[in-house]
């Protein structure tokens, strides 16, 4: 099936150019291309052949590899083969976990620097900010 720019866009954007099986970073423009790092196609999570409808809740980004591998298989039975749970997350849900994330770990960080004063509270915030801000977003084992 042929997909526009826009769509193509949308649906790579679902899992913030990752594949959604085995969460390897895909390249947009590789698009539709067999080999090399990066290539992907769309996926439909829940195949076509078992009845399921085209819709774009259905579809992600998916490299070669996984799609091959795949076959009309379950998304979750594929992810399980590499160790995954759940797809990616979206940009703006990646954005808001993040901060979420710090904001907690800046509190944390805080709490624990009222032990040595305003100095440790500053410094126990920003180094549990920055901890907690690095952490991949997508293990939600």
């Amino acid at each position: 099936m042929a997909y526009d720019l826009i769509i193509l866009r949308k649906i790579y954007n679902k899992t913030s150019g990752y594949c959604h099986i085995c969460h390897k970073k895909l390249s947009f423009t590789k698009y539709g291309a067999t080999g090399g790092k990066g290539c992907w196609e769309v996926e439909h999570s829940n195949a076509k052949i078992k009845g399921n409808q085209i819709h774009f809740n259905n579809l992600f980004p998916t490299c070669v590899q996984c799609i091959r591998d795949k076959s009309i298989s379950k998304s979750k039975t594929a992810r399980a083969l590499h160790g995954e749970i759940t797809a990616p997350i979206t940009i703006t849900g990646r954005i808001r976990a993040r901060r979420q994330k710090a904001n907690k770990g800046a509190i944390i960080g805080g709490a624990a620097g009222l032990l040595l004063g305003q100095l440790g509270v500053l410094v126990g915030a920003t180094i549990g900010s920055s901890i907690v801000h690095k952490k991949n977003l997508d293990k939600r084992k």
